[in-house]
């Protein structure tokens, strides 16, 4: 096959793209939906929280961690890469230190007159959501409308697509060959991963609250572990086993911060 045979080769099977809409519209409407359930059933709690962990979110992880792993990229890629372990141990604990100092700060500070356990969860429901509908929902949009561009577009234009962007050739390649059935665990994985962020805003919470560091040290930990080792079980493991490991190791969290919750009295 030549050069410009196999770029207009990919076609994106309707199952596909069917998966990609399943994952994008549970990273949009989860967080959505999240909302508007706790709101319903704590009125008195203060939608400021979720623009709060929302601008937290960005601010930590998406422009902080960047700027770190572009220097970090740069200067030890090839060892980083060449290496699962120390990949995903780099990558948790970046993710843990960004967004756990963030979550501190923001609590400590932008949010010291209102901050109680309700406004801890609608805090994460915003650093959650925010990363949710960013990271997944507007990724998967964009595959999509590349996806139907390739199945309707004449064959001449994307040829012309494709050479100036062999890399998204390559991306659409892969993913046109993933069963549909594994696109879709994506969808549990962003359920998985807001879960995770609202129950680490409430240990978060409980450190500032009731000053006790090891709280704080608690939460950094566990978002470490969870992320390092759903990276390192996805290099060795099918990925229905990582997303069944990221459900019952978030779970775990999840229900710790639950017990928490529905054990505080209303002011600490």
């Amino acid at each position: 096959m030549t050069g410009t045979e196999s770029l207009t080769a990919i076609y994106m099977p309707e199952t596909t793209i069917a998966a990609m809409l399943f994952v994008m519209l549970v990273s949009v409407l989860v967080p959505v939906l999240a909302f508007i359930f706790f709101r319903k059933k704590n009125p008195d709690a203060k939608k400021t929280s979720v623009l709060v962990g929302a601008l937290t979110f960005i601010i930590s992880a998406l422009v902080l961690e960047k700027l770190l792993h572009a220097a970090v990229f740069k200067a030890f890629g090839t060892a980083l890469n060449a290496n699962i372990w120390l990949y995903a141990l780099y990558g948790g604990l970046a993710a843990a230190v960004f967004e756990e100092t963030g979550r501190l700060l923001a609590m400590k500070y932008a949010m010291k007159g209102s901050l109680n356990k309700q406004n801890s969860v609608m805090y994460g429901i915003g650093h959650g959501g925010i990363e949710s509908v960013i990271i997944a929902g507007l990724s998967y949009l964009s595959l999509i409308l590349v996806a139907v561009y390739l199945n309707n577009a004449p064959a001449e234009k994307i040829s012309v697509l494709m050479a100036k962007s062999p890399a998204l050739f390559q991306q659409m390649q892969t993913i046109a060959a993933i069963p549909a059935f594994t696109l879709c665990l994506s969808g549990i994985e962003r359920i998985a991963a807001f879960a995770l962020q609202v129950a680490l805003s409430y240990l978060v919470y409980r450190a500032v609250a009731e000053k006790k560091a090891k709280l704080f040290l608690a939460a950094l930990g566990l978002h470490f572990f969870v992320d390092a080792s759903a990276v390192i079980m996805a290099k060795y493991a099918p990925a229905y086993i990582t997303e069944l490991y990221l459900l019952s190791a978030v779970s775990t969290v999840s229900y710790y911060a639950f017990r928490k919750y529905t054990g505080e009295k209303e002011h600490l």
